[in-house]
């Protein structure tokens, strides 16, 4: 009797752990699940905020990790999305100083470290300001981010440097999860240098942007 007391206890003691251990599981399988799809949303999509004179100009991505307000969040997020994916995140970005900025925004948001000279005059790494204009590559070990970044001041038709860096990602077996471009202002730039209309200007832009 003592025996089958004791196996009875012990049958109940092993369905109780295992009664808590999928609970954990199913658990901590659901906050990976929201937090990768978080992640991911901030890779397909958002919307434009209209302002008080009705235009649209502020972007909204509908990620919530635009809005979380702790740098480590963030970080966990993108790094809780690459384990869910099997490989780490890969950010392209290829323009000019506007871009470069964001460049520099998206590591000071995951790390706390300023790089963005024109934004904050008192910062002093030297490195950053020496490489203004050429092309960098940041890895961020905390968030699993790799971020490249290509100095491109004009679009082309697919003979140029643009193009010849855009074959050059599409022909890399792993591929960026997004690839960001922003050389649009230096085209205004020559037009306007070059007395072209604004019209035919864009259907330039549009001309390169489809190639």
């Amino acid at each position: 009797m003592l025996r089958q007391n004791y196996l009875w206890k012990g049958a109940i003691t092993s369905f109780v752990l295992m009664v808590l251990i999928l609970a954990d599981y199913l658990y901590w399988e659901a906050q990976h699940n929201l937090i990768t799809e978080s992640c991911l949303s901030m890779f397909t999509g958002g919307y434009f905020l209209s302002s008080g004179d009705n235009q649209k100009t502020l972007w909204n991505p509908s990620c919530k990790l635009m809005h979380w307000k702790k740098l480590n969040d963030s970080a966990a997020c993108l790094r809780k999305r690459s384990l869910g994916r099997g490989k780490a995140n890969h950010i392209v970005l290829l323009g000019d100083s506007r871009i470069r900025q964001l460049r520099d925004g998206l590591i000071y948001h995951l790390t706390g470290m300023e790089h963005d000279i024109y934004a904050n005059t008192s910062v002093t790494n030297i490195k950053a300001t020496a490489n203004k204009h050429g092309s960098t590559v940041t890895v961020i070990p905390i968030a699993n981010l790799r971020i490249e970044f290509f100095w491109m001041v004009e679009m082309d038709a697919g003979d140029g440097a643009l193009g010849a860096a855009l074959r050059g990602l599409k022909l890399r077996k792993s591929k960026p999860d997004q690839i960001i471009i922003g050389s649009g202002v230096w085209i205004i730039k020559r037009c306007t240098a070059e007395n072209i209309t604004q019209e035919i200007c864009l259907q330039g832009f549009r001309k390169y942007y489809g190639r």
